[in-house]
Parts: C-alpha cells; structure tokens; sequence
C-alpha cells in the first residue's frame, strides 16, 4: 500500500490557497506567515521603502539561526524514514550526515 503525505499552505489572512511562506522580522523577532501569490507581493510592496531606506545585519549578530541541525539521537532507521518522507515531499535531504530540524519538524507534523 502506497501513501501519500501532502503538506497544503492555506492562507493566514484570509484562508485560500497559500503560495508561499513569508518570513519577516521586527523588533528583534522573526515571524512567518502563508500568503498567497499577491498577499506576498503586497506585504513586500508595503515593507519596500522600509527595507530600501534601512540595513542589513550580518547574520552573527540576528538572533535567527539560519539553519538548525536535528538532534543527534535520531536513529538510523528513523533517519531513512525521514528521508524518504522528504524526497517525496520535494526536499532536498543529503543521503548521509544530520538532516536539519526544519525538515524533522515537518516529518513529525506529517506524521503526527
């Protein structure tokens, strides 16, 4: 038997079909949120002049981790489940090493 795990964006503002997953921060917290096609332009028209006027901040000093490493007690058999999960989703997952939490976090979800 085959299945078929399917992650859907639905809207946050509104609840239609989302396209995309935007990030954003102010006041020292990063926020995510879901949008469609033209939410996602119109949050990006509307920070425009905000972003154009000010600065970055080098990535040591935000307090974002970019990219986070799945715990190490992961074992080997969970591991190539999670995998697998992963390619079929579309994610790119390395064949060997740490798979990043983000991806783990999705697996648990799915699965949950």
């Amino acid at each position: 038997m085959a299945q078929q795990i399917r992650i859907v964006l639905v809207s946050d503002l509104d609840g239609g079909p989302a396209d995309e997953t935007v990030q954003f921060g102010l006041d020292g917290i990063i926020y995510e949120i879901d949008l469609s096609a033209d939410e996602a332009a119109a949050v990006r028209n509307v920070l425009h002049q905000y972003i154009s006027a000010g600065r970055k901040v080098a990535a040591a000093a935000s307090r974002q981790r970019t990219s986070r490493s799945a715990p190490a007690a992961i074992r080997r058999d969970e591991a190539r489940k999670i995998r697998e999960w992963a390619k079929g989703m579309g994610f790119q997952v390395p064949r060997r090493g740490r798979i990043s939490a983000e991806i783990v976090d999705a697996y648990q979800r799915a699965v949950a």
